[in-house]
């Protein structure tokens, strides 16, 4: 049934070029987005804890949150439309992706470092970020005294950078395994070929 389908799915070359184009640029996108989160951040933080004690405001520390968190929402964003992409390819054109679809049999992995701690660092920049604003927004209460002047604004500022990394480690933990996301698109994938199959055989 599945030879049926690629056959019936007819793509040109225009076509298949778009998608390969879409994908670097997917990819390129990615990259530049984690590069300038790290370096807009980190930039931040280091504006703010070199300002002096006298001159920290806790809140402060929060306003990389509205970088981190739109960032990490784009990113993983990205993350789905490569693999909706990938997926069309290895569904309808197998024939030219040859490597992407021995991608799925031979995975990029190597040792239990990969599992457990690469993997994670490579998908958990955002988090990574967050965690950062989280140690310093901690560093600026504690230095400034503010838990003992000001105990409710302080849990009030702590709640809300836990409740922003929390948001952030949602979205990036959502899109974590590729390998999941592509067989999502490749089932629905299937059954619209399946579909698109059955309807020009009834014609």
């Amino acid at each position: 049934m599945e030879a049926k389908i690629y056959r019936s799915e007819k793509i040109k070359e225009a076509d298949y070029n778009y998608l390969l184009q879409k994908l670097q640029f997917n990819d390129n996108v990615r990259n530049q987005l984690l590069m300038f989160a790290f370096t807009a951040v980190l930039t931040i933080l280091g504006v703010i804890l070199g300002a002096g004690k006298t001159n920290i405001s806790p809140w402060m520390c929060l306003l990389p949150f509205f970088l981190i968190i739109p960032f990490a929402a784009r990113i993983s964003y990205y993350r789905i439309v490569s693999a909706h992409i990938e997926a069309y390819m290895t569904t309808f054109m197998p024939e030219s992706i040859p490597y992407i679809c021995g991608a799925d049999s031979v995975r990029e992995k190597y040792g239990w470092v990969y599992n457990w701690l690469i993997r994670w660092l490579v998908n958990g920049e955002m988090l990574m970020l967050s965690l950062a604003a989280d140690l310093a927004l901690f560093y600026c209460i504690i230095s400034t005294d503010a838990i003992a002047s000001a105990p409710k604004e302080s849990a009030a500022q702590i709640i809300a950078s836990c409740g922003a990394t929390v948001i952030v480690c949602l979205i990036s933990f959502s899109t974590m395994s590729y390998a999941k996301l592509l067989k999502h698109f490749k089932s629905q994938w299937d059954e619209y070929g399946q579909h698109k199959l059955s309807r020009e055989e009834s014609h």
